[in-house]
């Protein structure tokens, strides 16, 4: 027998699902739902795999914020929306304790990757900052950066 009990079957059956990285509760409740498992059934599992610790929505928060933020270099506000999708309770997404100089120093590495040329044209510059606000930077932080690049915004917009 198995360490998992009576769940053994339903443990081999996610073990494909968790083969990429840990999965919110939210995201292991849909996946026993579309496989037509009832929910009296779902919430055992849960609970049996909350009790061996295999889900985990605070670790998994906090793995999520690491490699999405740190190592993906993606914005606060665009983690916050993945982890509403992943559906993390809005509690723990309100104790999020953000740090500012990673989302400053993210926006600073997408603006020198964007800019790479002492002399943008407008093009470059406009298509920069329409990328960084489409992956969640806030437009005062996003301008903020270009200006240490030299780059008169106001200038390149009026010229538009």
């Amino acid at each position: 027998m198995s360490i998992f009990g009576n769940f053994s079957e339903e443990y081999t059956l996610i073990q494909k699902f968790f083969r990429v990285r840990d999965r919110t509760e939210f995201e292991v409740r849909s996946f026993y739902l579309n496989k037509g498992y009832s929910t009296q059934f779902i919430d055992e599992i849960i609970t049996d795999m909350k009790e061996k610790n295999l889900i985990n929505d605070s670790k998994f928060l906090s793995n999520y914020i690491y490699s999405h933020q740190t190592l993906k270099r993606k914005s606060q506000k665009l983690v916050t929306l993945e982890l509403e999708e992943l559906g993390i309770d809005k509690t723990l997404l309100s104790n999020i304790n953000w740090d500012k100089n990673v989302e400053l120093e993210n926006c600073k590495w997408w603006v020198i990757k964007k800019i790479s040329s002492k002399n943008p044209d407008k093009k470059i510059v406009l298509n920069c900052m329409q990328s960084l606000v489409s992956k969640g930077f806030d437009l005062e932080l996003i301008e903020s950066n270009i200006k240490e690049f030299g780059i008169d915004i106001e200038r390149i917009i009026e010229n538009e």
